[in-house]
């Protein structure tokens, strides 16, 4: 018996649904399998709403986007 049948064997029939399960194994699997996916294909641009910024000798107006 796998480590997964194993962990639901024990665990109780009657939970709902939307219950997230305390189960590990499976949360390993979950991990496993978001790291081995394709992933993100572009970055998320990061807006400084309130203050501006200084990289070296640039300074960046509230809501310029940077990636």
């Amino acid at each position: 018996m796998t480590g997964l049948r194993f962990e639901l064997r024990d665990y109780p029939q009657d939970t709902p649904l939307n219950e997230p399960l305390q189960v590990p194994y499976l949360a390993a699997i979950y991990q496993e399998e978001n790291r081995l996916s394709f992933g993100l294909t572009d970055r998320k641009a990061r807006i400084a709403t309130e203050e501006s910024l200084q990289y070296g000798s640039y300074v960046l107006p509230p809501g310029t986007p940077m990636v």
